[in-house]
């Protein structure tokens, strides 16, 4: 169908512009005490570096960047039918730097890390399907401790997918985590010309380790006041942080 020779630099410049956009339904339980919930992501392949994170938080961003001298209240309004992100990472693959994984976590102050990801040592398995009109093969690999079984097609020779998953002769339609908490399925994809890739806000990361960000998730559930404390934020006026219960989180990696 489509392809792509991407071309890579030392320093990755984040002026880049998407070639080829995947959305995905994911759908997640992400403490053991809340029912299942779901938000609609987008994965924005460029010509450097791609971008993985909620389609309903990007759009939000742009439509507040483009009407950014608006008050604020009419930048509200321009948003107001939008369903709500239910998610707030984002995950840059090839970026600063081809190989690097840079990872974001917008809680009113912006955490990030860099690292570097072992590729994943995909098993073929039998079997086939048909996802978006796409013949698909079946594979399964170990990462951080959890097995994952997708489904992907050699039809877009892309070695991209959903998330930190990527490393098959062939673009990743569908996820699945060995809990079956997680998963993403894809429900569109093609080319996308002229939209600049979307990137971070301008306000100055925290620096930190994605072991770091995880735990500062994990507080976000256990101990709510901690978490707005730690992040910087401002406490709701109209809620007693004390009193919302602590839950157990549910991560889709693990780190020693």
């Amino acid at each position: 169908m489509l392809l792509l020779l991407l071309v890579y630099t030392t320093l990755i410049s984040a002026n880049d512009s998407i070639v080829f956009k995947v959305n995905y339904i994911y759908t997640f339980k992400d403490t053991k005490e809340r029912k299942s919930g779901t938000d609609e992501m987008v994965l924005e392949i460029g010509k450097q570096y791609t971008a993985f994170h909620s389609r309903w938080r990007v759009e939000r961003s742009r439509i507040f960047q483009k009407y950014r001298h608006e008050p604020r209240d009419k930048q509200m309004a321009r948003t107001a039918n939008m369903p709500r992100p239910r998610t707030f990472y984002s995950f840059y693959t090839d970026y600063p730097e081809k190989g690097v994984t840079t990872t974001t976590y917008h809680a009113f102050n912006i955490f990030e890390c860099e690292e570097r990801i072992e590729p994943i040592d995909w098993k073929y398995l039998e079997g086939d399907s048909v996802i978006l009109g796409h013949d698909c093969l079946k594979a399964e690999g170990m990462f951080r401790g959890h097995k994952w079984t997708v489904w992907f097609t050699p039809d877009v020779p892309m070695e991209y997918g959903p998330w930190k998953l990527r490393g098959l002769p062939g673009l990743i339609l569908y996820a699945e985590h060995d809990s079956g908490f997680f998963k993403y399925e894809a429900i569109e994809l093609g080319k996308c010309e002229g939209l600049a890739m979307f990137h971070r806000d301008n306000k100055k990361p925290i620096k930190c380790t994605a072991k770091e960000i995880q735990e500062l998730d994990a507080l976000n559930y256990k101990n709510t006041e901690a978490f707005f404390e730690r992040c910087g934020m401002p406490k709701p006026l109209n809620i007693d942080l004390k009193k919302l219960p602590s839950e157990t989180p549910i991560f889709m990696e693990k780190y020693e």
